[in-house]
């Protein structure tokens, strides 16, 4: 269930790059912090991997771990999951040649940190449209049932009409209260 469920988030457009990226950024945080503190390297991995909670991420590096005890590198044998951007793909190169590898994934969390930041800013920025959509259409289609079923006994329909217009009003406020910080 949870492998078909992440399946389904990866696939997604928009939202499946921001948990390949969110993926991307856990594993490379973790997997600096044991790097540095000694950790063997096969078993950091697999600590790294589960800590994405991604059932797609962590069967895509099952090899991962399987190819270094066979003597590969971890920038190749990472290259071959298709899971990781090219960018990071550099970073772990540059690291695993100069034998500072925990600094640069540090480095390459931190990068990915603020690219999740910046998706995520962009995918609300997709919803806000939405969400004035539907307001209007809630405060349409209250509006028209109003002058469909007639407005005879107005005193009966002002709590009715005064609720709607609140609710907009409240919706437009915060999401410009949102817009704004």
């Amino acid at each position: 269930l949870k492998r078909r469920r992440d399946r389904l988030f990866w696939s997604l457009p928009t939202f499946g790059t921001l948990v390949r990226t969110v993926s991307v950024e856990r594993f490379c945080r973790v997997l600096a912090a044991l790097t540095r503190a000694g950790v063997p390297l096969t078993e950091s991995l697999e600590v790294a991997a589960e800590s994405t909670n991604s059932a797609v991420f962590e069967a895509r590096m099952e090899g991962v771990r399987d190819a270094i005890l066979r003597g590969a590198g971890l920038t190749e044998s990472i290259k071959k999951t298709g899971v990781f951007p090219n960018t990071s793909q550099q970073m772990i190169d540059v690291g695993e040649r100069t034998g500072a590898l925990g600094s640069q994934l540090g480095r390459a969390a931190v990068y990915y940190e603020r690219e999740v930041t910046q998706r995520i800013k962009r995918l609300t920025d997709l919803f806000e449209p939405l969400v004035i959509i539907f307001i209007g259409l809630v405060v349409g289609f209250a509006l028209a049932k109003l002058i469909v079923f007639g407005v005879s006994d107005s005193s009966r329909y002002e709590p009715t009409v005064a609720l709607i217009v609140r609710f907009a009003v409240v919706c437009a406020y915060r999401l410009e209260a949102h817009n704004t910080a």
